[in-house]
């Protein structure tokens, strides 16, 4: 039977279509593994060369600049040397880091700057003082040719102001999934190109990371604002939490300021689960945490025990009383003076009226007219001499001072209620003596103290 043109189509065998596609099929995948192969060699000058990098020695050089602009560039130029700036970290990171926790967290900062590697100045003009960064996560031993940015919790970009900024904020990301224990390292490198200038890269030293599951609440970072069950031995959901809670003690703060106002109904709210010993225990691992302010707050209307104010923090822990033109230590008072001293403070919690906030350098003087007793007290575990700073108790004690005497003064925001005396001197002059010292209200209260 004759099909006419039409019939040369279907003598093409099956089997030579199928052949045909798969020849096709082959020719893709060859163009795709050229161009993968090209694209590979084009980000060659982005790679991590552990050897070229130097490892310990310093890091990594990385050319940013368009190809046609360093083609031009003549290397032996005194110009083009002025174009080669490099990226490095203020210093190395102290570990380990835990997961979820800014590297900053625990107080050290990490700042980047840019600066000139022939001067070591940071360059604080520029187009490339503003230069956007990207900072990355490296291996040890730098094993790969870029750096991974999904470690990194949220935006891994930051921008130089002047030349400088703070990467204190970047933490690693807590997942679901544990992490296992890695050492890494932080890499930082410059996105754009500037005119052909050749920015070198920034890594830090190795560093080890930890998932923050294996934190002890110990280690664990702790704030005023922070809920009280975070705090050593109180356990969320557990007996102490709902008692504490149950008394409207939520915070760190709550816990703290009952804790030194109301020491025996705070042992009382916890109950017999509770004893002393671990209580303090709990107290002091919360206080090696914090930065707690200084406060004074004046004494009125003793003149038997000749107390003029007493020093304390904002969980009403006192720290001594000013005595004499002296700074008394509270280990150093009588039963009677510690408690007129805790009197008074409780006083200033509950009306909060002439309360000062002590600045560092009042302190400082302060404390160098104290003796560095180092007597421990026995409620909280401190001396003395971890409030005052190591470089004031070396200096000499001021002979005196030419400062105008008080009265007995019952309202202290009164310039005109302090009568100069030049005749007089003393040793330390009074806190309450500056008026750049400006009045600072204590949060407010929730408890009866008394």
């Amino acid at each position: 039977m004759d099909l006419g043109e039409n019939s040369r189509s279907f003598s093409v065998p099956i089997w030579a279509s199928f052949h045909r596609k798969r020849k096709l099929h082959k020719l893709r995948k060859s163009i795709m593994a050229v161009r993968v192969v090209r694209l590979l060699k084009s980000m060659r000058g982005l790679c991590v060369d552990p050897a070229a990098a130097g490892v310990e020695s310093g890091p990594v050089e990385m050319s940013i600049g368009p190809r046609k602009a360093r083609e031009n560039l003549n290397p032996s130029d005194q110009s083009y040397e002025s174009r080669s700036l490099e990226l490095k970290f203020s210093n190395n990171i102290n570990g380990p880091i835990f997961t979820g926790i800014p590297i900053g967290e625990e107080g050290s900062t990490l700042n980047l700057h840019l600066i000139d590697p022939r001067t070591q100045n940071i360059i604080n003009s520029g187009p490339e003082s503003s230069a956007k960064v990207e900072i990355v996560v490296l291996e040890k031993d730098f094993t790969s040719c870029s750096g991974d940015k999904s470690l990194i919790r949220g935006d891994p970009h930051v921008t130089l102001k002047d030349g400088s900024v703070s990467v204190s904020h970047i933490s690693f990301k807590h997942t679901r999934v544990p992490m296992r224990k890695r050492e890494l390292r932080l890499g930082a490198r410059a996105v754009y190109p500037y005119n052909g200038t050749r920015i070198t890269q920034a890594v830090t030293q190795p560093f080890f990371v930890k998932d923050r599951r294996s934190m002890s609440k110990s280690q664990k970072p702790l704030t005023l604002e922070y809920e009280v069950w975070k705090m050593q031995t109180i356990g969320k959901g557990g007996p102490f939490h709902t008692r504490l809670m149950k008394e409207n003690i939520k915070t760190v703060r709550d816990f703290l300021t009952q804790y030194f106002l109301s020491h025996e109904k705070l042992l009382s709210i916890l109950g017999r689960g509770m004893h002393a010993k671990k209580l303090d225990a709990a107290v002091n691992t919360a206080k090696s945490k914090l930065d707690l302010k200084r406060y004074v707050y004046p004494s009125v209307h003793n003149s038997q025990q000749n107390v003029k104010s007493v020093v304390f923090t904002d969980v009403g822990e006192v720290i001594g009383v000013y005595q004499d033109g002296h700074l008394v230590s509270v280990e150093n008072l009588s039963g009677t003076q510690k408690a007129y001293a805790m009197e008074l403070v409780k006083t200033a919690f509950q009306n909060g009226q002439n309360i000062k906030l002590l600045d560092d350098d009042t302190f400082k003087m302060l404390c160098s007219s104290t003796s560095p007793i180092a007597v421990v007290d026995g409620a909280n575990g401190f001396s003395f001499e971890a409030y005052c700073p190591t470089d004031t108790q070396q200096q000499p004690v001021p002979n005196a001072y030419d400062v105008p005497s008080t009265s007995i003064i019952n309202n202290y925001d009164s310039k005109n209620q302090i009568n100069s005396s030049p005749s007089l001197t003393i040793e330390v002059p009074d806190p309450f003596m500056y008026d750049y010292l400006n009045y600072h209200p204590l949060p407010e209260s929730i408890w009866d103290y008394y």
